[in-house]
């Protein structure tokens, strides 16, 4: 993939949403990055004066701009992503590989899973020559967080499996806090329970979490291994500063590619922003 993904991840409640929303609501149209809203929205010409006043007043105003992306887009990725296609319709199908029995759980990850489809085919076609962040990508997926394991080699083939076959992104924010109690608190006061954390306690939501960390440092030394740039932010810290790191890394990574640089993991002037660090947070 020619487009320059830089997909958001971490564990449920730690703060992703509020980031990356956060991070939209500063973007203007001459910043070295986008994301795929803005991307998607074709501004109308000024023939079209209402049609064009409406679009400038929702972009000033920091409203979605669309509605949704075309299911076309996504039936286009699957067209020329089969194997990846047939990977996850096995594992949503197969009760003995995915971990959600309930047949509605696991039709809700393939509703997210086509939405992903869509967006990946979307950003792909319109080849933007800035980078893209995106949040909830194909690297945030709960399908892969089994209720039964925590070293469970199974699981760990098929991510493997899985990282062969989907398109790596060009960086990853990885947003994490190590007080994973601060996570289930989060998670307590939010207005809205997703459906995989209904009727949990708060330890069965502790376990949860930490199984969600296991697999996604087992994602992150993948990524690290493949060259991927990662930058690592703790969500306890406040929103603005969190941001304010992201835009340099941002930056950085178009400055990479100005200097045409493939590999940008490779450069010792991105520190602190070099994969493999091992305190989670970013100052």
């Amino acid at each position: 993939m020619n487009s320059k993904i830089i997909e958001i991840i971490g564990p449920p409640g730690v703060g992703k949403s509020t980031i990356y929303k956060s991070l939209c609501k500063i973007w203007k149209p001459g910043s070295q990055w986008v994301y795929p809203d803005v991307l998607m929205a074709i501004p109308p010409p000024v023939s079209s004066f209402k049609k064009w006043l409406v679009y400038h007043l929702r972009l000033l105003m920091r409203k979605k701009l669309t509605k949704s992306i075309p299911v076309d887009y996504g039936l286009r990725f699957d067209g020329q992503q089969q194997k990846l296609a047939e990977f996850c319709w096995k594992h949503l199908s197969d009760t003995q590989l995915n971990g959600d029995k309930e047949i509605n759980k696991r039709f809700r990850s393939a509703y997210f899973l086509f939405a992903t489809f869509c967006i990946y085919q979307a950003i792909l076609e319109k080849a933007p020559e800035k980078p893209c962040v995106i949040e909830e990508g194909f690297l945030q997926k709960s399908f892969f967080i089994r209720a039964d394991e925590k070293d469970d080699q199974l699981t760990n083939d098929l991510l493997n499996n899985y990282l062969h076959l989907v398109p790596l992104p060009y960086a990853i924010i990885y947003i994490d806090t190590p007080d994973t109690n601060e996570i289930v608190k989060r998670l307590r006061g939010r207005k809205k329970t997703i459906a995989s954390h209904m009727e949990k306690d708060d330890e069965a939501l502790r376990r949860d979490i930490e199984r969600w960390k296991h697999t996604q440092n087992f994602i992150l030394e993948k990524l690290k291994n493949a060259g991927v740039l990662i930058l690592r932010i703790n969500g306890k810290q406040p929103v603005k500063e969190n941001v304010s790191a992201i835009i340099e890394l941002l930056k950085k990574v178009a400055r990479m590619r100005e200097t045409g640089h493939a590999n940008i993991s490779n450069e010792s002037s991105l520190n602190p922003f070099i994969i493999g660090e091992t305190d989670p947070t970013v100052n």
